[in-house]
């Protein structure tokens, strides 16, 4: 039987997807001036070998401080959407958000690295990066997606969200004027990839 219909998303096959305005500036501002000189701390990746392959400062954001609440609850709501649409993964929780400062003064960067891993029997599905810094804050700084022979690279508006699998090869290149604040996190499950 001779059939002319072709039909769209039978396999959900996205690399990265992403949205506009989850914060708007003022909420940005508000989660970066959560850190402080003693809050930020020395960004610590254990590469196997001598050269850093990270050169930020990071903080935590605890869920348990209800004054937080918005924030993972506004995070969690764009994750639910966003895996719905593109990639319908099992998910149950989002495992931690982590805020990140890459100062030119010191190049900072984020080399080349996945984010997957199992713990536990807990496996991280998905990666997310929110902008907080205003674009012109900074040069540089570039959250890059390594999925072909070019790089994807995320948006950088104010604000926004980018969200990957946690076994997307990614960076962040050296800043090299400027300033870059990020709100970083991954979302776990128990259940395998499929």
């Amino acid at each position: 039987m001779k059939s002319y219909d072709y039909y769209l998303n039978s396999q959900i096959s996205e690399t990265w997807a992403g949205a506009p305005n989850v914060f708007d500036p003022s909420e940005c501002e508000k989660i970066i001036k959560l850190g402080n000189n003693e809050t930020f701390k020395e960004g610590l990746v254990n590469s196997g070998s001598s050269d850093p392959i990270r050169k930020s400062k990071i903080f935590f954001i605890e869920s348990s401080d209800q004054e937080n609440s918005w924030i993972f609850e506004r995070c969690a709501e764009m994750i639910h959407h966003i895996n719905y649409d593109f990639f319908q993964f099992d998910l149950q929780k989002i495992e931690v958000l982590q805020v990140g400062k890459y100062e030119s003064k010191d190049s900072g960067y984020y080399g080349k690295h996945i984010d997957a891993f199992r713990q536990s029997g807990i496996f991280r599905k998905l990666s997310f990066s929110v902008q907080l810094s205003r674009t012109e804050d900074y040069e540089g700084g570039d959250l890059l997606l390594h999925l072909g022979k070019d790089p994807d690279v995320a948006p950088r508006d104010r604000g926004s969200i980018t969200v990957f699998p946690s076994y997307t090869l990614h960076e962040v290149t050296p800043v090299t004027k400027g300033t870059r604040y990020s709100l970083v996190g991954w979302v776990t499950s128990a259940t395998k990839f499929k």
